[in-house]
């Protein structure tokens, strides 16, 4: 998509039309501000739902009463930021950010108090960057006073005006620098500006962990080698967390598996105990953390050579059944032990031969995990009762099964109950009805 098609594309969506007018009806103007004016510029808009923000001078809670009185839904999402978010009540998916012109008038590092403006050149002197000082106009002309377009197209991120103040004011533009680095940087920052990211950066630990992994997520995912390393170089990651980052495996895991999934990223990253402290530091979700866990997991040997093998099927399906992991848990968990294995490029005599690859990381994300035409109720069935007999024997069948390729049958495996249950001990039932039984010697 190139950016004239994006600009009529933008121009043209129907929500933000209708926010202009509703805005022209009492004279305010409307603009597009922000991640979408930016992309816009580069031919990279979003295909499906943009993520639309958009500026006028007009209060938030008139603002609120106006879109109100033509039809349009309103959600109070930051007031005490001058933003409401609305929506199109016949199509709730398409939403538009709206914010009132603002200044900063304190901030501290964590938070601003913020005044409200008319003057559109004030209102962004207070944005991070010039990329995203950007304004389009309902006719289509875009207004930059930073010079944003060109830093656009030559791939500098650069702060608008002095950047130990734009740091100073929020500490969180540190992440948000290396963020927009790693999706548009083409140059490296100037002197003044690594010395202001490197001394911003020893403040991180005041914000919330929420905010920073908001960033690092997004950090981790792009896939940005040249991120990390400038971040490593500026000492960014050692303020997150002190022990060494191996960007090296990173840099591996890259070449031949593009699922960028931040949790996986930060796993290769760094140890499973450190990856675990961060969990807590950011408060990251229970399924978040439970991704780091599995693959964290070490992985034995001769697991890691099947899983690569022809009878890959089989170890899948060990972990995703005795285990609960999905597809994504186990082809993580081979990534992460792949790597400290082989981090030498001289992978141990148990692993020589085998291979890892992105088709085969692809095949072991989408394995359709079947499912044994047996179960416990099988074995119960032969009088064998007790629960530690019924998972000794439920394993045996299993192996049973995958050795067969998964071809055996349920008559086949019933078959192999009958033979094994003379194995096991069958006592009477107790008075409180349970069989307790075991495997005979």
């Amino acid at each position: 998509m190139t950016m004239m098609a994006d600009k009529a594309r933008l121009l043209a969506l129907d929500l933000p039309r209708r926010i202009i007018a509703a805005l022209d009806s009492v004279g305010v103007e409307g603009r597009y501000c922000g991640g979408v004016v930016r992309d816009m510029m580069l031919g990279q808009m979003s295909a499906s739902h943009p993520d639309i923000d958009m500026a006028s001078p007009l209060p938030a809670d008139q603002a609120m009463a106006l879109m109100a009185s033509h039809g349009l839904k309103t959600i109070p999402t930051g007031l005490a930021h001058g933003t409401i978010t609305i929506c199109d009540p016949q199509n709730p998916k398409i939403k538009v950010e709206l914010t009132t012109l603002r200044v900063d008038i304190a901030t501290d590092g964590r938070h601003a108090k913020v005044g409200y403006t008319e003057d559109w050149l004030a209102d962004s002197c207070r944005r991070d960057f010039t990329i995203n000082s950007l304004y389009l106009t309902s006719s289509g002309e875009v207004i930059d006073w930073h010079h944003g377009q060109e830093d656009i197209i030559s791939g500098k991120i650069r702060f608008i005006g002095d950047p130990h103040d734009r740091l100073a004011e929020d500490y969180l533009r540190v992440l948000r620098y290396f963020r927009f680095y790693a999706r548009f940087g083409q140059l490296a920052p100037d002197e003044n500006t690594k010395a202001a990211l490197t001394k911003a950066a020893t403040q991180l630990d005041t914000l919330s962990g929420e905010r920073v992994a908001l960033e690092m997520r997004k950090i981790l995912a792009s896939g940005s080698v040249a991120a990390l390393t400038l971040m490593q170089e500026l000492k960014v990651l050692r303020a997150i967390c002190p022990k060494e980052w191996d960007i090296n495996s990173y840099d591996k895991w890259q070449q031949w598996d593009e699922g960028r999934d931040p949790m996986l990223a930060l796993s290769v990253l760094l140890p499973e105990d450190q990856t675990q402290r961060l969990a807590q530091d950011w408060k990251l979700s229970r399924k978040e953390q439970q991704s780091l866990k599995r693959f964290g997991s070490r992985l034995s040997l001769p697991q890691m050579k099947s899983l690569t093998g022809q009878f890959w099927q089989q170890e899948v399906w060990r972990l995703c059944h005795r285990k609960g992991w999905s597809g994504d848990d186990v082809a993580g968990a081979l990534i992460v032990n792949w790597l400290k294995q082989t981090i030498e490029q001289t992978p141990p005599p148990d692993l020589e031969g085998a291979t890892i690859s992105a088709d085969h990381l692809a095949r072991i994300r989408g394995y359709d995990i079947p499912i044994m035409p047996i179960n416990g109720d099988d074995i119960r069935s032969y009088g064998i009762a007790d629960g530690k007999s019924i998972g000794l024997m439920l394993a045996e069948i299993e192996e049973v099964w995958l050795d067969s390729h998964f071809s055996a049958d349920r008559g086949n495996l019933l078959g192999e109950i009958k033979a094994r249950s003379p194995r096991y001990e069958k006592k009477p039932v107790t008075k409180k009805g349970i069989s307790r039984n075991k495997p005979m010697a």
